[in-house]
């Protein structure tokens, strides 16, 4: 059993149920978690934050994040910021898959969610599909499946075990609450003593 992600918050956010045994696992913006646990199903809920699931079909392995770019910016220095940040988020779900045994040369992909509904900025959810697309390019890695962009806000469950996902749209009473969340979870850009421009969560 390997739960890699040891953010205590995460740990208040498992949901077992009593029916199935199974252990529901929600992540909210910038969170991540990796496990090779067959019972456990990693879920978020999603507006313009993309869900990036990441499945290692030999070591039956696999993981989950959700992550949103900041709202653009006509600086170049915080535009800049801003992707490396993304990159950032993106290595740390990719570090712990290796860490549990998984290899990029084997992982398959499936990304969801980067709606056209951040209220800061339109473009941050089909932004942050971009550079994911442009960076799993990069380092290789296949996306298997993808439904990304549009209004809808999403839910999505993934069996990082089986690397099945199932993906549902949610009303707008709680795409309303969703956008709330993300809002509240945004990074903070600040200047650093350099003149240089950080991103922290």
């Amino acid at each position: 059993m390997i739960p890699m992600t040891n953010d205590p918050t995460i740990s208040r956010r498992r949901v077992v149920d009593p029916r199935t045994g199974s252990t529901l696992i929600r992540l909210q913006r910038s969170e991540h978690h990796v496990s090779r646990v067959l019972s456990e199903v990693l879920s978020c809920e999603i507006a313009a934050c993309v869900a990036l699931c990441v499945h290692d079909g030999q070591r039956s392995l696999g993981g989950m994040m959700s992550v949103l770019l900041p709202a653009r910016s006509q600086d170049a220095m915080v535009s800049a910021a801003c992707e490396r940040y993304g990159v950032h988020v993106l290595e740390r779900l990719f570090i712990d898959l290796e860490r549990a045994g998984g290899r990029r040369t084997r992982l398959e992909a499936r990304l969801y969610g980067g709606a056209e509904r951040d209220p800061a900025d339109l473009s941050a959810g089909p932004r942050t599909v971009a550079l994911i697309e442009r960076v799993l390019e990069e380092w290789g890695i296949v996306i298997s499946e993808q439904d990304t962009g549009g209004l809808n806000v999403r839910r999505v469950q993934f069996s990082p075990v089986t690397g099945r996902a199932r993906v549902s749209v949610l009303d707008e009473v709680r795409a309303d609450q969703i956008l709330l969340q993300e809002v509240r979870r945004a990074p903070v850009l600040m200047h650093g003593p350099s003149g240089t421009i950080e991103v922290y969560e």
